[in-house]
């Protein structure tokens, strides 16, 4: 990475017997959020794998939580989406972006806005009929962080 907003490592080394390494990466302040890359390389060979990161301001609210109540319902019954930052949202409200893994067994809206100075925003999931029984993945996206929660419709 050579951005400015993260420092990692100039290089680690993987211990004999082993596959992989966890090791910190060292992040600078910044004014707004700011998505970076980091790469690795394995020495001599040319391979190498990139991962993505965000760096948020200090102080930024951040996604910390998505809970589904309850989670399981049989299929034409709603449940109720809530998801929670760390901290209340600002003046302009904090974004969250939803998705569901079956359309057709739950849907979401396609985004709720938590309200300034607030932590959390419900939603309703609206459940279909369904042939057998699924696990539905509900996913909610703010700020580069993804937090996830099933619910079973029966």
């Amino acid at each position: 990475a050579n951005n400015g907003a993260v420092r990692p490592p100039l290089s680690v080394t993987i211990p004999v017997g082993q596959t992989s390494l966890t090791f910190a990466i060292s992040t600078t302040s910044v004014a707004a959020a700011r998505t970076v890359t980091v790469t690795a390389t394995y020495l001599g060979s040319g391979l190498s794998q990139s991962a993505t990161l965000t760096v948020n301001p200090a102080g930024t609210p951040q996604l910390s939580s998505l809970l589904v109540t309850p989670t399981q319902v049989t299929g034409g019954a709603n449940a109720i989406g809530t998801v929670t930052l760390t901290s209340p949202a600002p003046i302009t409200g904090t974004l969250v972006v939803l998705s569901s893994s079956s359309f057709f067994a739950a849907q979401v809206p396609t985004f709720v806005m938590v309200p300034s100075g607030q932590t959390s925003v419900s939603f309703s999931i609206i459940t279909g009929q369904v042939p057998t029984p699924v696990n539905v993945t509900i996913t909610a996206t703010s700020g580069g962080i993804v937090k996830t929660a099933v619910l079973r419709v029966l």
